[in-house]
């Protein structure tokens, strides 16, 4: 299963990431790429905020990546990620994305959009204006932009 979330930053720029399973479940992966894109300092202290929202999620039944040990990966980079698969197992043609039918998922919706909840959780305020100011108020280096494919 390949799970796609859309997500938006705090300036409402959108960001596709791909998710799933492979030796740990997609949720799993999700929830390491949120630990990875909204930091904390003491617990208390937000240093970086690059997801804001979830702005759809959708799922397909085919198999995820299953060479090279990919976590997640954006969107742009999928196909390439599936031309990499087909040369490592020495297929004759790759798998396509573009012939990968995606589907809303209402229960992966929730469950995502709680998962990025509990992870924001200690903010005292909840719209995108706020937390950029307390972001930009911060004495740390705040890291601004979507994450890259981690491999």
């Amino acid at each position: 299963m390949i799970v796609k979330i859309t997500f938006s930053d705090l300036d409402d720029k959108e960001s596709t990431m791909l998710f799933g399973n492979s030796y740990k479940n997609w949720f799993t992966q999700f929830e390491e790429y949120l630990y990875r894109t909204i930091k904390w300092w003491n617990a208390k202290e937000i240093l970086s905020c690059d997801i804001y929202e979830i702005i759809d999620v959708q799922k397909t039944s085919d198999k995820w990546i299953g060479y090279g040990g990919l976590k997640w990966c954006c969107e742009l980079d999928f196909q390439a990620e599936l031309n990499s698969e087909a040369k490592g197992l020495k297929w004759v043609e790759a798998r396509q994305y573009k012939d990968m039918n995606f589907s809303f998922d209402k229960d992966k919706f929730y469950k995502t959009k709680n998962c990025l909840k509990g992870r924001l959780r200690y903010l005292g305020s909840s719209s995108s204006l706020e937390i950029r100011k307390e972001l930009a108020e911060k004495k740390h280096p705040v890291c601004h932009g979507f994450v890259k494919c981690q491999h």
